[in-house]
């Protein structure tokens, strides 16, 4: 039995993945020239990046400060300039983003899904790109906390974040399951040959024809891991 399984939590456990990436927009919605930059910086943006990386970049493409040397950011006496605003849209954002999940709440199901799994004996934990401040006011907000051993977040990578997850739990990588939506899930589970399975979405373009099972919900993805557990 997979008695570990582990979730990504956007695109997953909540149906966020476009709320996100349209509420980067929102936040410059004042200033049309933005839009074309922002789309250029999400289409772009390393799977390691997190919202703080994507607003720097914002700002510095926008040109609010540079110095003779190179981009904002990268020198001292000039990366505060440009944080100043970065912290300031990161919190906007992130009230936002909160605000639209709450509000919207967990994908119809899942409750019963998670009772279900801790019912069959399985140790549930979430591993999120999503920072651990605001990944906290979600999970608390939406009362789901009670169904993860543990929640992680940024700003620990989904690698380092997964080897403590086995540690915890002594496992090896056939006691655990991936569910994510994202590059870094699947590289993840990859490096320590942890079962994937990956939720197929218009940015990851994954199809069954890839190296690994392909669903369209979390429904389907916990049904293939059951699929899996019989062979």
């Amino acid at each position: 039995m997979k008695r570990v399984l582990v979730f990504d939590f956007d695109g997953v456990l909540v149906d966020s993945n476009r709320l996100k990436r349209d509420a980067f927009f929102d936040l410059f919605s004042f200033d049309a020239k933005t839009a074309p930059i922002i789309k250029k910086i999400l289409n772009e943006a390393p799977i390691n990046w997190t919202r703080f990386d994507i607003l720097k970049e914002v700002f510095v493409s926008l040109g609010y400060a540079y110095s003779n040397q190179g981009r904002a950011g990268i020198l001292g006496h000039v990366f505060d300039s440009v944080q100043k605003f970065v912290n300031e849209y990161e919190n906007r954002y992130r009230r936002a983003v909160r605000d639209q999940i709450l509000a919207q709440g967990v994908v119809h199901g899942v409750r019963e899904l998670l009772e279900e799994c801790q019912r069959n004996g399985r140790r549930l934990y979430i591993n999120s790109a999503t920072p651990c401040v605001a990944l906290g006011e979600l999970v608390d907000g939406l009362d789901i906390r009670k169904y993860f051993a543990v929640v992680y977040g940024k700003p620990r990578t989904k690698v380092l974040n997964l080897a403590d997850i086995m540690r915890q739990e002594n496992a090896v990588a056939g006691d655990c399951a991936f569910i994510g939506d994202g590059k870094e899930d699947r590289a993840s589970a990859e490096i320590f040959g942890v079962f994937f399975v990956g939720i197929a979405n218009e940015w990851n373009c994954w199809t069954n024809e890839d190296r690994f099972p392909v669903v369209k919900n979390v429904f389907e993805a916990i049904a293939r891991i059951e699929r899996e557990e019989q062979c």
